[in-house]
């Protein structure tokens, strides 16, 4: 399988009111989206913000990613960062993993902050996202 990722950002649209309720219902409905189409990824809702990594076949990927950038529940749909990897930073495409406490989303702050900040100013966000994913994945790791 060639495998391709894709990392994106966008605002969520999501009722305050409603939010643990909606993002248990799309970790359901991905985790068995991606067991079907052996996509794995993570999900990290922070502060009113998406930001997704989804790995796995590159038209998969880039079809999810076109759903998604439509889905009612995002605004300000933009990617970081797309292309080829070696392997997949996150290898388990039987449940999508969804962080979004802010315990579970501390390491990942200062790239949102820099979100924040860009998506107001920018079309374009010049961040590695990878490289924070990476981090916070090590991070969140050692703390399991």
């Amino acid at each position: 399988m060639n495998l391709f990722q894709l990392t994106y950002m966008s605002q969520s649209e999501l009722h305050p009111l409603g939010l643990h309720e909606e993002l248990e219902i799309i970790q359901k409905a991905a985790s068995e989206l991606n067991r079907e189409k052996q996509i794995s990824g993570i999900l990290v809702y922070r502060n009113g913000f998406f930001l997704q990594r989804i790995e796995g076949n590159r038209k998969a990927v880039i079809y999810l990613a076109e759903s998604i950038a439509k889905d009612r529940r995002h605004k300000h749909f933009k990617i970081l960062e797309q292309g080829p990897i070696q392997r997949r930073m996150f290898d388990d495409w039987s449940e999508l993993q969804l962080l979004s406490t802010k315990k579970e989303t501390a390491a990942l702050a200062p790239l949102f902050n820099v979100i924040e900040k860009q998506s107001q100013t920018s079309d374009f966000l010049r961040i590695n996202a990878t490289e924070a994913l990476a981090c916070m994945k090590s991070q969140w790791s050692h703390v399991a």
